[in-house]
């Protein structure tokens, strides 16, 4: 049975994005704890509020939990909207914030592609002060690796629920994945993998080999390096764990003779008792 792509195609994103994207988001939270902690309970010193440092864990842990549940609120709102459509035109991939479109034609390469990053320090709008956890969003995306997908010539439209600090968010971040040698506009990324992280084998691959078979071919030859990377890294890994364990047997059979050794001089010293 041929597979159609005459009618457009939706994809979501894969189960769990939102767990996982949370899960790494928590822990560069936690830390935030301590100082917090310091904060807090040298206000309440300064005030004369009894066991200051009681009273600062409690309300630097709420301030944790708070912020955790905001980014929960968050990451809620940005998977719910995303997906990814794919039909005669290009390639269309949604968010709660903007709209990236590639078409078919506008697309450049397929590689690995960089996160969009939070924003820089700073003012946003008329005296609206950034997010205070824009730069743990900005440290959680630099983290993150990177991952396989498509680049080109596109345009990405925020939409009418951006807030200021998106829009600013996404100014410094057009280029972060180059600019088209012959246009010279900032290439648009399209994240593939947050749908299909095997996408060269699935459906999003299908697509792209129907349309663009030489796009597609990049992207299948980097996903096979990539697996290809990661087995050799197991098998190195292998290797080193088994010379590690060889060396350290030699090391322990090594004691174990000397101190046979050491043994039997004693006991044959006091066999031949004084001369």
């Amino acid at each position: 049975m041929t597979e159609s792509f005459n009618q457009s195609e939706t994809f979501e994103p894969v189960a769990g994005l939102k767990k996982t994207t949370a899960l790494a988001g928590l822990t560069l939270l936690i830390p935030l704890a301590f100082p917090a902690w310091v904060i807090i309970t040298l206000i309440l010193s300064a005030v004369g509020l009894p066991v200051p440092w009681l009273f600062g864990i409690a309300l630097s842990a709420v301030f944790v939990v708070v912020l955790s549940m905001a980014k929960d609120r968050q990451l809620t709102a940005m998977t719910s909207a995303m997906s990814l459509t794919m039909d005669e035109r290009g390639i269309t991939e949604k968010n709660n914030i903007a709209t990236r479109f590639v078409s078919w034609d506008g697309l450049r390469e397929a590689r690995m592609v960089k996160p969009v990053v939070g924003m820089s320090t700073g003012k946003v709008g008329r005296g609206q002060l950034r997010s205070r956890t824009a730069g743990v969003d900005a440290y959680a995306s630099a983290v993150q690796v990177q991952e396989l997908g498509l680049v080109g010539v596109g345009t990405i439209e925020l939409s009418t629920d951006a807030n200021a600090m998106n829009r600013q968010t996404y100014q410094q971040n057009e280029g972060r994945n180059g600019t088209d040698a012959v246009t010279g506009q900032p290439l648009v990324a399209l994240y593939l993998q947050q749908f299909d992280p095997q996408w060269p084998e699935g459906r999003i691959g299908a697509w792209i080999q129907r349309r663009r078979p030489d796009i597609f071919d990049q992207g299948k030859a980097a996903y096979d390096q990539r697996a290809h990377d990661a087995s050799l890294s197991m098998r190195q890994l292998a290797k080193e764990s088994w010379a590690k364990g060889k060396a350290q047997a030699v090391e322990e059979n090594a004691a174990a003779e000397k101190t046979a050794t050491e043994d039997a001089a004693e006991e044959s010293s006091k066999n031949q008792g004084p001369s």
